[in-house]
């Protein structure tokens, strides 16, 4: 309770019978641990943990009398837990099943243990610490060592051993940082403070918008030594020169000023005058004489440091030609616009998708985060259009906010704007040697190859043959990115003919409905159904059939909705009886996981644009809207995120994603309300449009325009497809109903109707 006692409800009752006065403040955490089984004798014994804020912790027996009590943040040795968490206090307890040790969690991001017996720490010092409030955006590696350090909404700067995986120091800021760089000595820290969190106002700025702190490390110690007050706004990027002569700060307030490090940091210029929103980041030449500024609205200017003033403002090629000639010196590569890195930008993709970069050392590799939270491996330089890259996992939807390599290329690091997580790779070579690098002919009948020894794999082996491994060419999973456009007038003699027809089964009264007759899934097959079953059919044009596999513990059952990925790799079914299954095609067969398998029919399904995301909808007594996600990117690992209930009403047949860009979506500090729409649900009954924020869907009826403002009856929608393409209609909804109209909508309302 908020005034520290505890309610007792007796057994086979719904109302508080007691309350027990148990601790000063509110309970924030609660834990019951049973110490001895009950007998027909005796009832079970039991003790109860409960926690508080200002780092109280007590145990007490089944009584509720008090055995013993701790306050983590005072007792000595210290258990190195941050003050920041002392007010909220702690989040988590519970206790082992031996009883030994008490597992806690506090609001300051700490997770650690305690003795149950003595309170004393065990691990000496948290076993995890992490930044715990808003968002994560400033990242910078040191120099010289493998380390590295991260500024956050929560106020803290904090400094982490790479090899020991472990937080050493940390400082409070006066506010937040959004931006942290290390002096190219390693001495200096310097973080740019300013930012709008959620639930506060951009109208009214903060006290320290626009602040450059300038922090010493020294023998392992954070200790703040001058601060420069010039922004007008936000710091959203600090960059020393390679000499550590000049620092750079880009704001808000469409500038970037530079000051003086050897000389207390005194302003002694700025660059102005052409963006015409927000500077975003900063890049600098090897040399120190060239910077690069990407605007928040995706402008992109270079700059002479030693004029102050941009390149190619009367003759665009002269910035081209600069560029160019640098190649890939640079001595901070941070942002996505550049000559060597065109290729990262995916097809159908806003190009603010790609939120950060980052080029490695040794200049071979590029590796960029995108706002869906995925991590991108290219090989450098990028500059084919869709090149081929390896996608990794390890952060949530809300985006990567920033990437970097550490010293000499051992480890990369990314931090995840919204989960907060800063997640470390090992930058390693494939054991697998590739095809094109073994020396050995591809046998398309025949894809055991045996692997070479990592050894034997140069470090200048090409990044393109890596995508053909034991006979199979990945390069081709990859949504076709890589691939040369076809130039017909090369093969005059190539004609379209009938390669193959099969009859896939479907009915008169299939055909009426949404039930798809046929879908490619994979490379070339066609996915259908025959009669009951899902049937793959083979795309070599031999016409060969096959029943799609089910879990062995399961039985088939009758099909009655499919969908394919927008990338071919993954089919998701749906049965009659409740089964909903996802299904992926690698070189050894199908891969097959069960998702649910509830009562009621399936009536929907669909896929999100990135594949991350899958939906169904169910027939069953609650009439069920279910989103289920990925987080691997396999599906082997899928989990339901969200269900509502009340959703089909029985006349809803309709589902489909709503494609994304950053450009739509949430800003810090914006209403749930205002955030874009997730998915869409149509049919007999008024359409509505769902948003996920976090884990809940908040769903709005669309607004059908004055021709049905004094209507209760709605158009009955038979179809439904969304706008993905890169164009000012993306993010679109098009729906068509029974009589043969047309309808157009963007954010929940029609745009336009075409009979």
């Amino acid at each position: 309770m908020a005034d520290g006692s505890l309610g007792l409800v007796g057994r086979g009752e719904n109302k508080v019978s007691a309350f027990s006065p148990v601790l000063k403040g509110p309970v924030t955490a609660l834990c019951v641990v049973k110490t001895k089984d009950g007998t027909p004798e005796e009832p079970p014994a039991f003790k109860v943990v409960v926690g508080g804020i200002h780092g109280q912790l007590k145990v007490l027996d089944g009584e509720l009398q008090p055995i013993a009590e701790w306050n983590l943040y005072l007792l000595e040795p210290s258990f190195g837990l941050l003050d920041l968490g002392r007010v909220r206090g702690f989040k988590s307890l519970c206790v082992d099943k031996l009883n030994r040790k008490i597992l806690f969690g506090t609001a300051g991001g700490e997770i650690g243990e305690v003795d149950f017996s003595k309170g004393t720490d065990i691990n000496h010092g948290p076993l995890v610490s992490a930044h715990f409030r808003d968002q994560l955006h400033a990242l910078c590696v040191h120099p010289l060592r493998q380390e590295c350090a991260t500024a956050g909404d929560d106020k803290t700067l904090r400094i982490w051993l790479l090899d020991q995986k472990k937080m050493v120091t940390s400082i409070d800021l006066p506010d937040i940082a959004r931006t942290v760089t290390f002096s190219p000595n390693g001495h200096l820290l310097c973080a740019g403070l300013g930012g709008t969190v959620a639930g506060g106002s951009a109208r009214n700025p903060r006290e320290m918008t626009g602040k450059v702190l300038v922090i010493s490390y020294l023998q392992g110690l954070l200790r703040i030594v001058h601060t420069t007050a010039d922004a007008e706004a936000d710091i959203t990027c600090v960059i020393f020169t390679p000499d550590g002569s000049k620092l750079l700060a880009s704001s808000k307030d469409s500038r970037v000023y530079i000051y003086d490090a050897l000389n207390n940091f005194v302003l002694i210029g700025k660059l102005e005058g052409v963006h015409k929103e927000g500077v975003r980041l900063l890049d600098i030449s090897a040399d120190g004489l060239v910077v690069t500024s990407t605007g928040t609205n995706d402008e992109f200017f270079v700059w002479n440091l030693a004029t102050l003033s941009v390149v190619g403002a009367s003759a665009p090629s002269q910035r081209y030609e600069l560029l160019s000639q640098i190649g890939y010196k640079w001595s901070v590569r941070q942002s996505p616009f550049g000559l060597n890195s065109i290729g990262i930008f995916p097809p159908f993709s806003d190009p603010s998708d790609a939120l950060t970069l980052s080029q490695s050392s040794d200049k071979k590799l590029l590796v960029a985060g995108d706002s869906f939270g995925a991590l991108k491996l290219f090989s450098n330089p990028c500059i084919d259009l869709f090149a081929p890259y390896k996608r990794y996992f390890a952060h949530s939807p809300g985006g990567i906010s920033k990437v970097s390599f550490s010293v000499d290329d051992q480890y990369l690091l990314s931090i995840g704007r919204s989960d907060k997580v800063l997640a470390q790779w090992k930058v390693l070579k494939s054991a697998v040697k590739p095809d094109a690098a073994s020396g050995h002919a591809i046998d398309n009948n025949d894809a055991a190859i045996e692997a070479s020894s990592s050894s034997s794999i140069t470090p200048d082996e090409d990044f393109l043959s890596s995508f053909t491994v034991k006979g199979v060419n990945f390069l081709d999973d990859n949504k076709g990115q890589g691939t040369k456009p076809f130039n017909s007038s090369q093969h005059p003699e190539l004609k379209a003919r009938i390669q193959s027809l099969v009859g896939t089964g479907n009915g008169a009264e299939q055909q009426s409905s949404s039930f798809p007759l046929a879908l490619f899934f994979g490379k070339g097959d066609l996915l259908t159904s025959f009669g009951k079953y899902p049937v793959l059919i083979d795309g070599s044009g031999k016409g060969m059939q096959k029943l799609f596999q089910s879990p062995s513990s399961c039985p088939p059952q009758q099909v009655s909705t499919f969908t394919v990925s927008s990338d071919g790799k993954y089919a998701l079914i749906g049965h009659s009886e409740g089964r909903l299954i996802i299904s992926g095609t690698n070189p050894s067969g199908e891969q097959v996981v069960e998702l649910s398998s509830s009562a009621g029919s399936i009536s929907a399904v669909a896929f999100s644009e990135d594949s991350t995301y899958c939906a169904c909808l169910r027939e069953n007594a609650q009439h069920s809207l279910m989103l289920f996600r990925t987080f691997n990117g396999k599906w082997t690992d899928g989990v339901l995120v969200y269900s509502a209930a009340s959703v089909t009403a029985g006349n809803i047949s309709l589902l489909s994603f709503i494609p994304l860009t950053v450009k739509e979506a949430p800003t810090d500090g914006e209403s749930t309300t205002s955030r874009p729409f997730t998915l869409v649900t149509a049919g007999a009954a008024p359409i509505r449009f769902w948003r996920l924020t976090g884990l809940n869907m908040h769903c709005t009826h669309g607004d059908y325009g004055e021709d049905y403002a004094d209507s209760n009856k709605y158009p009955v929608f038979s179809s439904i497809a969304a706008i993905v393409r890169p164009s000012k209609y993306r993010g679109q909804i098009l729906t068509g109903d029974s009589l043969g109209t047309l309808f157009f909508w963007s954010h929940g309302k029609v745009m336009q109707m075409n009979r």
